[in-house]
């Protein structure tokens, strides 16, 4: 079974970092210090997700899968020295491994989900399981 696994993050609230509104354009900070300073409301943070989520769903078609999953993981980490809170969602699938073209248009549908949220990034990684 391959595996395709997209990480994303959230700022912890803090007494340092607030939640606002992303359609609310009357911010305070601009720029970086926005970005140090955001806490992504649950309702972006699950919009979020769901964009993460459907680019996920795009796979199996696209490398020939007759069976897939998705598992979504929380935990806590660190970005550029800032505590977060991370999700990892995992799509595992019988298909080829994902390549060229169509690994292209995975990483543009989730350049435009990271960028609808104003995130510094998300990752992406691969993998091949193995029983043992």
């Amino acid at each position: 079974m391959q595996s395709v696994t997209v990480t994303i993050g959230r700022n912890v609230p803090t007494p340092a970092t607030f939640t606002q509104d992303l359609n609310d354009t009357t911010f305070t900070n601009v720029g970086p210090d926005l970005q140090e300073t955001l806490v992504l409301t649950d309702e972006h943070w699950h919009g979020f997700t769901e964009l993460v989520k459907e680019a996920l769903e795009m796979v199996p078609t696209l490398v020939g899968a007759t069976e897939s999953w998705i598992e979504t993981h929380d935990g806590l980490g660190e970005w550029d020295g800032v505590q977060e809170q991370s999700r990892k969602l995992t799509l595992i699938h019988n298909g080829a491994p994902l390549q060229g073209q169509d690994l292209t248009q995975l990483e543009v549908c989730l350049v435009l989900a990271k960028s609808a949220y104003y995130q510094d990034a998300v990752a992406l990684s691969f993998g091949e399981s193995t029983l043992v």
